[in-house]
């Protein structure tokens, strides 16, 4: 029932969304129950915004999002407000424990409480193999994360951009 991500980049934020949505009602259940008047607008509200898993982001940087472009931050950030995720900015993951993740903020260390842990920490470039295979092959690219880490649609077009030259 509780997730903490460490990493609060693009790919926490989403995770965050998305784990928060499970356990939701859909929009046709909404619209079912709105019509019934079965439900005060309290209790919907609280039951599209209220998933079963409580979730945490721990951010090591001041802000959540900084790879973000500004008006889906924004967005994403009243998303994930609406949908409860804590978050903690200025806080680096000291230790993953079997009942919680310790952090240090400043000085200060917590303990987060958390069955679940995820790990959204971002990427390096891995070039190694290319390096290894100097030699034994007439042409090597290095495309993707491999080169350096970006959005996926840049390493799409990048992978696409390679294939129509060779």
């Amino acid at each position: 029932r509780e997730v903490v991500i460490i990493g609060g980049g693009a790919v926490g934020c989403e995770t965050a969304l998305h784990i928060c949505e499970s356990g939701t009602i859909s929009a046709e259940t909404l619209k079912f129950l709105a019509f019934q008047k079965a439900e005060s607008w309290e209790v919907l509200e609280r039951l599209i915004t209220r998933g079963w898993r409580r979730v945490t982001i721990v951010e090591m940087l001041e802000r959540i999002g900084q790879d973000i472009g500004i008006s889906t931050r924004w967005a994403m950030i009243q998303d994930l407000h609406r949908l409860g995720v804590r978050v903690i900015t200025g806080a680096k993951a000291k230790e993953i424990q079997p009942d919680g993740v310790l952090i240090q903020r400043g000085d200060k260390e917590e303990k987060v409480p958390c069955d679940t842990v995820i790990l959204a920490v971002g990427s390096r470039p891995l070039d190694e193999i290319s390096q290894k295979i100097v030699g034994f092959v007439p042409e090597i690219h290095v495309i993707g994360d491999a080169k350096t880490p970006r959005k996926a649609l840049d390493a799409i077009w990048e992978g696409y951009e390679v294939g129509r030259t060779i």
